[in-house]
């Protein structure tokens, strides 16, 4: 097993983004989300993440730790479904849904679709630059690329804007993990 690095990192958090979003959560069974950090990290995704928050204290715990299953071949390839699609063309046309084309945005960082996620990001930021959810996942997709400066500014000005606290509380832990020792790669 290897160390999780940086963008391990962040990936564990878009995995329990995805599921603390009730619209992205239905996108996958809840089986397979517990099953896609079982096999990156050996452990269900509540554990994954709680194992995560202890090792950022600096507190003396097990470290996270990536099995040795390679993260692309974790990742379940892109589901085709009619209705997110006319549902992202809409968006794409119509430029307006802000809080789907982020959620959009999350799903392509999980596929590792990273520069249609950065795509969609920047359409919902223009189409509104001074809500949170938009710099949240900026910030996420910043760390995945292992951008650890890009992730620490997005994710202050969407803690900054966030009003929610299930929210503040996600990105002050990825504001934690950008602050803590793991290593880029």
């Amino acid at each position: 097993m290897k160390c999780a690095g940086l963008s391990e990192a962040f990936l564990l958090l878009v995995l329990d983004e995805i599921n603390s979003q009730p619209n992205l959560r239905s996108e996958f069974a809840q089986n397979e989300m517990q099953g896609v950090a079982i096999k990156l990290f050996g452990m269900g995704l509540d554990q994954a993440v709680q194992t995560l928050e202890k090792q950022c204290t600096g507190l003396p715990v097990s470290v996270l730790r990536m099995t040795n299953t390679k993260v692309s071949d974790v990742i379940i390839p892109r589901p085709k479904k009619l209705t997110r699609d006319v549902a992202e063309v809409l968006s794409m046309v119509m430029g307006s849904n802000y809080d789907a084309l982020c959620r959009s945005a999350i799903l392509h960082i999980y596929w590792n679709e990273l520069t249609d996620a950065e795509r969609k990001i920047n359409m919902a930021k223009n189409n509104d630059d001074s809500k949170a959810f938009a710099h949240h996942v900026y910030g996420l997709l910043r760390g995945v690329q292992g951008n650890r400066d890009g992730a620490r500014f997005e994710l202050g000005i969407a803690l900054e804007r966030e009003s929610f606290e299930g929210a503040r509380h996600r990105i002050k832990r990825a504001i934690t993990v950008c602050d803590s020792p793991f290593q880029n790669k």
